[in-house]
């Protein structure tokens, strides 16, 4: 099984970008909204940490949230600070 841990989707991020790939998707499920947005935001810093801009990310949320939450750019705000 594969580990959902932040730290592991730094590893893959670099392992992705090694084998030449420049975007992944990824989705973050289980918890309410508030543990997701939080969780989505570890493991964004993670990815970020790891390989900096060299990777496109997209983010599976197939209505995982409400309208509000949907428009709060603090997930993005926490994992790129000066893009938010």
């Amino acid at each position: 099984m594969t580990s959902r841990e932040p730290q592991a989707f730094g590893e893959r991020a670099v392992a992705t970008v090694e084998k030449g790939w420049t975007a992944v998707k990824f989705g973050v499920f289980g918890g309410s909204e508030r543990e997701t947005i939080k969780r989505t935001a570890e493991i964004m810093a993670a990815i970020r940490k790891a390989v900096g801009d060299k990777l496109d990310v997209g983010l599976e949320l197939v209505e995982r949230f409400t309208p509000r939450s949907a428009k709060c750019r603090e997930p993005r705000r926490r994992a790129e600070p000066g893009r938010g």
